[in-house]
C-alpha cells in the first residue's frame, strides 16, 4: 500500500517529471478485478485526453492531478506501482492504466491488490472522505490536538490500532506503519485507548511524527518503489519477513485481529 511517505516522494517526482506535458491519451491496461475507475475507464480516458498536467501534489493516499483546462486525475488508496518511462521505453508486462504524453513518455499504473484511478471536471474526484481528518505531519497536528482526538475518541475500551486505523482521524498511513509507530513509542497494538497515560500518548505522538518524516526524507518504505522503480530506504522494524527484533533480538510475535495480521515485540512493547 503506498501511504502518506510514498505518496508524497511519488507526487513530488510526478510533479517534476510531468509538470507542464500534454497528455495524448489514457486507457486501461491488463484485466484487475480490482483496478477501479471512477466514474469509469472511458470517462477518465476522455477527461484526460487533450490536457495538459498543471501541479502534481499527494495529500494522505492520494495523488492529485491538477489539469488544464480546468480538470482532475487522482490515484487513490493503491496497492502497486506507478511509473513513468522515457520515450520509446518499454512498458512493464502487467499495467492497468497507461498515460500517454505527446512528447512520447508515459505513465503506468500496475495494480497489486487494489487501486482506484478518478478523473473529472468540477472538482478533485476524492475518493476517500478527508475532511474530518488529519495530516499528521501538517502543523495543526499538535501534541494538544492529538489529546483532543483521545478525549472526542467514542469508544475507548477499543485496541489503539483501532483508533490509529480504522475510520482514521489522521489519514495517510495503515497497518504497515502503524507497527512502526507503536514499535517505536513502545507500546502493545493491542491495549486499549482508554490504558494510555499521559507518557505514553507523548512517546505516541512523537513516534507519528518521527516514523513519517523519516520514511519520506528516505524516500519511503524498502518495500515500494519510486516512479523509477528504485526502493525508498525506510526499512521497517516489524513485518512479515522480520523475525528478531532489532532492539532487544527477541522473537518477534504476530496476532490477527482488526482486519490483518500486526507484528510487534513483546519484550520491547508494553
Amino acid at each position: 500500500m503506498l501511504e502518506l511517505p510514498e505518496v508524497l516522494t511519488l507526487s513530488r517526482q510526478l510533479d517534476k517529471e510531468l509538470r507542464g506535458k500534454t497528455i495524448l491519451s489514457a486507457r486501461r491496461g491488463g484485466p484487475h478485478k480490482f483496478a477501479f475507475f471512477k466514474p469509469s475507464e472511458a470517462e477518465v480516458a476522455k477527461v484526460l485526453a487533450g490536457k495538459r498536467v498543471r501541479t502534481v501534489r499527494g495529500d494522505g493516499k492520494c495523488i492529485f492531478f491538477e489539469l488544464m483546462p480546468r480538470a482532475f486525475f487522482c490515484i487513490a488508496e493503491m496497492d502497486g506501482r506507478i511509473l513513468v518511462h522515457g520515450r520509446g521505453a518499454e512498458l512493464p508486462p502487467k499495467h492497468h492504466l497507461v498515460v500517454s504524453f505527446k512528447d512520447g513518455t508515459a505513465l503506468t499504473g500496475t495494480v497489486g491488490l487494489w487501486g482506484f484511478f478518478g478523473a473529472g471536471t468540477k472538482e478533485p474526484p476524492i475518493l476517500v472522505d478527508q475532511t474530518q481528518t488529519i495530516d499528521p505531519l501538517a502543523r495543526e497536528f499538535t501534541p494538544s490536538r492529538f489529546e483532543r482526538l483521545f478525549a472526542e475518541y467514542p469508544k475507548p475500551n477499543h485496541a489503539i490500532k483501532a483508533f490509529l486505523i480504522n475510520r482514521p482521524r489522521l489519514r495517510g498511513f495503515g497497518n504497515g506503519y502503524m507497527q512502526e509507530m507503536l514499535f517505536s513509542a513502545g507500546i502493545l497494538p493491542t491495549r486499549t485507548v482508554a490504558s494510555l497515560d499521559r507518557d505514553e500518548r507523548r512517546r505516541l505522538y512523537r513516534a507519528i511524527r518521527k516514523v513519517l518524516s523519516d520514511a519520506t526524507r528516505l524516500g519511503g518504505s524498502a518495500d515500494a518503489c519510486d516512479i523509477y522503480g528504485r526502493p525508498g530506504r525506510y526499512v521497517k522494524a516489524l513485518g512479515a519477513k522480520v523475525k528478531a527484533c532489532s532492539a532487544c533480538q527477541g522473537a518477534i510475535e504476530r496476532k490477527s485481529f482488526l482486519g490483518g495480521a500486526t507484528y510487534y515485540c513483546p519484550r520491547c512493547q508494553k
